[in-house]
């Protein structure tokens, strides 16, 4: 299973850590991007 919380971004790391809104925005990013494949 692919844990959205655990994986690495494809892009470089923020310096500051994400925040709730932006790990959501990417999870639901990534499960749409999912579906699509």
């Amino acid at each position: 299973m692919f844990d959205p919380d655990t994986a690495i971004y494809p892009f470089p790391p923020k310096p500051t850590p994400l925040s709730i809104d932006e790990k959501a925005y990417y999870r639901e990013k990534i499960k749409t991007s999912a579906k699509r494949t």
